[in-house]
């Protein structure tokens, strides 16, 4: 019986954490390690806790909701969708309800009016992204360009919940980190290109085809690296943070694959790239700061 509560217990979590999505899961993840490395030192560890909170709770919030408006979509390009269960719809939708009331009483009451404000502006992205009305999800390059700002979003937020503000480092690290988002949500329809033309989604692939989509890419990941190396060259924050540039080939060889149509070796959401770009910022932090 033990064997069995275990296995029953590993597949729940599973099925949750694949339910919120992997990938995006774990870009969360490396953004709020990057949110804590511009925190440093620790000075609030309360508001960083609550901060945190907020952030899960608004990034799962926005994920779920994707669920409700993507039925056909999902089923044609083969992904799991939970909401086809009524269990797992009626929970969600609780929770939907739930999180975003949580979401406006953590920020008013615990955090800041502004953290508040950038917070009911990343629900609004995460609805008018998503809904019938308004659908930027299956509009020609706003897509990414809304999926881009959101993930930069995500940044700020925390950074103005745990210090009730935002200096031009975090805008230019949010920037750094949304082109992330842009050229990873652009890669990742490389894989859907069928499911979208079937579905009427006109994504950057289907419309473009591949080398389209390759320069693209490129030009992203261009602009990219420009977005810290401009600020720094203009004295905006310390050229300590040229570092970053070293990041280079994990963005270059999403437009190189693509171009070779050698999609095959592509990891959609460049998590590499996310990764390496949070672990060098919490070492630079950890260097300026002690």
């Amino acid at each position: 019986m033990a064997i069995d509560s275990g296995q029953g217990l590993k597949y729940r979590v599973v099925k949750t954490i694949d339910t919120v999505r992997w990938g995006p899961s774990l870009c969360i993840a490396a953004t709020l390690l990057t949110g804590i490395a511009l925190s440093l030192p620790l000075r609030h560890p309360v508001k960083l806790a609550l901060a945190i909170v907020l952030v899960l709770l608004g990034f799962i919030n926005v994920n779920l909701y994707n669920y409700f408006t993507d039925v056909t979509e999902d089923l044609e390009n083969d992904r799991y969708n939970p909401v086809v269960d009524s269990r797992f719809s009626t929970l969600i939708a609780g929770y939907l309800v739930v999180s975003t009331l949580l979401v406006f009483v953590i920020s008013a009451v615990w955090l800041s009016m502004f953290t508040l404000l950038l917070s009911a502006f990343g629900l609004l992205l995460g609805f008018v992204y998503s809904n019938r009305f308004f659908r930027f999800k299956d509009q020609f390059v706003v897509k990414n360009l809304t999926i881009g700002v959101g993930y930069g979003l995500v940044l700020l937020i925390f950074r103005s919940g745990v210090s009730g503000s935002l200096t031009t480092l975090d805008f230019v690290v949010a920037l750094f980190f949304s082109f992330f988002s842009v050229t990873g949500s652009t890669t990742r329809d490389v894989f859907d290109v069928e499911g979208d033309r079937k579905s009427g989604v006109t994504t950057i692939p289907v419309k473009l085809g591949l080398t389209g989509t390759a320069y693209f890419l490129a030009a992203m990941s261009l602009l990219q690296l420009l977005s810290v190396v401009v600020p720094v060259a203009m004295g905006l924050i310390p050229s300590i943070y040229l570092t970053l540039v070293v990041v280079a080939p994990f963005l270059f060889k999403r437009p190189y694959y693509v171009y070779r149509e050698e999609v095959e070796k592509l990891t959609p959401k460049g998590i590499p790239g996310i990764v390496v770009t949070s672990v060098l910022l919490l070492a630079l932090r950890v260097l300026l700061v002690w």
